[in-house]
């Protein structure tokens, strides 16, 4: 009997261990839950910290650094006070998700992140080249389809790099070294005679005439080995 006795309260102690080891997960649960809110939110803070560095760096002018509300302030100290007096109700209380968390995610994505992306995208649009897409549409990709490839190559490399804040100050320096090889491809075409650019737009729509071939223009083919792909049809 007495072994029975003594075998039944080795069980109910390991029970009480099993119990108090549940307890203890579900608490280091709360914690970790509330933990990974936070660390997610530093860890974006701390990011937009390096872009802003960057940015700086490589010389592109941005906003002061927006300052947290009296409300999220208010809020991080009474956060600080209840986890020195009590971590686990602290860690429980909905209002900590609600009010403290959301706060400081809406002050690092939508002020922080958000106005230096701002800076970032109004420093690349400054830089990109004024292309004329239309106009650079117009000429024919049979004599200018390997310029107009690497000025649409260049000016969607502008636009990729415009999309995210850059992470090093590589990306900066590239923005102005594209823009201006983008620049000097353009210029080249740009210093097309009007009427060369014109003759050139109708002949690639099939709507040039042949009196519109004058000798200035039959020149200006012959110079740019462009005869050969010149066509006469009736319409």
């Amino acid at each position: 009997m007495r072994n029975l006795i003594e075998l039944s309260k080795e069980v109910q102690t390991l029970m009480q261990q099993i119990i108090d080891i549940d307890a203890n997960r579900d608490r280091l649960q709360a914690l970790n839950t509330r933990a990974k809110m936070i660390h997610d939110i530093r860890q974006k803070f701390d990011e937009a910290k390096a872009a802003r560095a960057t940015l700086i760096e490589g010389r592109v002018t941005v906003s002061s650094m927006p300052k947290a509300s009296k409300q999220l302030i208010n809020k991080s100290r009474q956060v600080i006070a209840g986890f020195e007096k009590d971590w686990e109700k602290t860690v429980r209380e909905a209002s900590l998700s609600k009010i403290f968390i959301e706060l400081a995610k809406d002050h690092t994505e939508r002020k922080v992140l958000q106005e230096l992306k701002k800076d970032w995208r109004t420093y690349v649009d400054s830089e990109a080249p004024p292309i004329k897409q239309d106009w650079l549409d117009r000429l024919p990709d049979s004599a200018f389809g390997e310029a107009k490839r690497s000025i649409s190559k260049l000016l969607d490399e502008i636009q990729d790099l415009r999309a995210d804040l850059p992470d090093n100050v590589a990306s900066v320096s590239r923005v102005k070294e594209s823009a201006k090889e983008a620049g000097d491809i353009f210029a080249d075409l740009d210093n097309i005679p009007p009427m060369i650019r014109g003759f050139l737009g109708k002949a690639a729509r099939g709507e040039a005439r042949i009196d519109e071939l004058t000798e200035e223009v039959g020149k200006w083919l012959s110079e740019h080995d462009m005869l050969d792909q010149l066509r006469i049809r009736f319409r």
